[in-house]
């Protein structure tokens, strides 16, 4: 409305000084420079009412000069052309010249338009978003507010992306062929278009003055259709074509890295869930072999035949009333670390520390055959690790570790246990129960390496163990076989 207010005052207050002064310019017929005048609200109209309003804009004041003649020549009696020729000349020239400014500046806005577009929608995953975003552009550039986007669902037909819910487009509905053919449709009259096949608009194709429609796709594949109804014919031009695809484009783009975004997120996700289950337990090789088959991998809890491993400072107490606690700290610390290397370097897990004492297994999460033997030699390894520590703390005038082991292995439960505040991945049951059994049977023998029958009858060829010893532990009625390993044996040392 401002602009138009603008248009006519502009216009009247230029006609009237034109044309006082060719009323009152005998001779010449006016300055050429007054004349000039009348390409101002020319260029002004083409800038802001297309080229339709100059060139309405120009008869208009082309027809005025009529009046302007007959009063003219009324007056003094003489007539010449040359005035209506040059205000003709004026006319055609300044809406030639406000038509090349418009598509100037058309163009920058468009091409600024798209850069804002690229960096406003950069990153985003939000379809929704993207989506509006698609539609209100469509709707600005082409100024009517019947835009929509229709999308496939997982049933292959066509629905509004604002309502899921929808009754579905009608199979031969025509913005199925637009996305068949992966080409837009453009018409200026939909009612005597035979291309076109309507049933989704009230009053059907009567109500339409104008269509375009465009698919939407990415990724090889098309998503939906985004479609503009009645919009001004002259608003479809090449150049706006032009500027609707490239802002589309410029969307589907932005849809295509937010899905592949999301499908990185997602694997990322459980990449890491998976990781901050096992990273800390697991040694890096078990941790990566397992990242590369996660589905291998059932954190919820499954049964698996494991191999545990308790280990204890048997003389921890006593150390505790002659050793001063920073030191104590710091050698139970440098023997954890030593224990966690080892446990890796066989591929166990480790579990857990309970006070003084060490927790890990094998066959868990990743089922290993083997689960035995690493477990033994795993143990064999840790006390020739500790022997070394214990020569360099005594050299240092510290107290040694006296560390006894008990093994068992056998079928538990495996998988993450605890609440949603505390979950950590460990394992379960009865043999576990056995395993820590063994290790107090071991302790109270002062026997540096206690294992139980089930796990004798698969190291027993790779290890040297005394004879079988009966044994009464807690929670079990009848008496359990375990065997000592021998650990100066050099069958032994040599496996470690």
């Amino acid at each position: 409305m401002r602009k138009t207010a603008t248009l006519a005052a502009l216009s009247v207050a230029i006609i009237v000084i034109v044309s006082v002064a060719h009323y009152y310019d005998r001779e010449h017929w006016g300055l050429g420079w007054v004349r000039m005048l009348l390409a101002v609200p020319i260029v002004y109209a083409g800038l802001n009412f297309r080229r339709s309003g100059a060139i309405a804009l120009s008869l208009v004041i082309c027809v005025l000069q009529g009046p302007l003649v007959i009063i003219k020549y009324s007056k003094y009696g003489n007539f010449s052309p040359d005035h209506v020729t040059a205000v003709i000349f004026i006319a055609i020239f300044s809406v030639m010249f406000a038509h090349i400014l418009r598509k100037e500046r058309e163009n920058n806005d468009s091409l600024e338009y798209i850069h804002e577009l690229i960096r406003a929608t950069r990153g985003s995953i939000d379809e929704e978003k993207l989506f509006a975003t698609l539609e209100n552009a469509f709707a600005d550039r082409c100024q009517t507010k019947e835009t929509a986007i229709h999308v496939f669902g997982p049933d292959g037909a066509l629905r509004p992306w604002r309502d899921p819910g929808a009754a579905p487009l009608p199979a031969g509905h025509l913005f199925y062929k637009v996305a068949e053919t992966r080409h837009f449709i453009v018409s200026a009259s939909p009612a005597h278009d035979s291309r076109m096949l309507w049933t989704g608009h009230e009053g059907g194709l009567a109500s339409i003055s104008h269509l375009a429609a465009f698919p939407l796709g990415y990724a090889g594949t098309v998503k939906g259709v985004i479609s503009v109804l009645n919009s001004p014919p002259e608003r479809f031009d090449k150049e706006t074509i032009t500027f609707l695809e490239a802002v589309k484009q410029t969307v589907e783009n932005t849809l295509l890295l937010g899905e592949k975004l999301r499908s990185r997120v997602h694997h990322e996700m459980r990449k890491i869930k998976i990781r901050d289950t096992f990273t800390s337990y697991l040694s890096r090789s078990v941790a990566e072999e397992i990242l590369k088959t996660p589905d291998k991998i059932d954190p919820g809890g499954e049964l698996r035949n494991v191999s545990i491993m308790f280990t204890e400072v048997t003389n921890f107490s006593l150390l505790m009333k002659t050793s001063p606690p920073e030191q104590l700290l710091s050698d139970l610390n440098e023997f954890f670390s030593a224990a966690i290397d080892t446990v890796f370097e066989h591929d166990g897990a480790l579990d857990k520390f309970i006070g003084d004492n060490v927790m890990a297994f094998w066959g868990a999460p990743l089922a290993d055959p083997d689960s035995e033997m690493k477990a033994v030699s795993c143990a064999v390894k840790l006390q020739q690790k500790l022997a070394l520590l214990n020569e360099k703390w005594q050299s240092e005038g510290r107290s040694p570790f006296n560390v006894c082991i008990g093994i068992n292995s056998g079928p538990a439960v495996a998988g993450n246990i605890g609440s949603v505040r505390r979950m950590e991945y460990t394992v379960i049951g009865d043999n576990v129960n056995l395993a820590a059994r063994i290790k107090s049977l071991s302790s109270k023998d002062n026997i540096p390496i206690l294992v139980s029958a089930s796990t004798f009858a698969k190291t027993k060829d790779a290890f040297s163990y005394s004879a079988p010893l009966e044994a009464a532990v807690k929670g079990k009625s009848a008496s359990i076989t375990v065997y000592r390993l021998l650990i100066d044996d050099s069958k032994h040392i040599n496996n470690g």
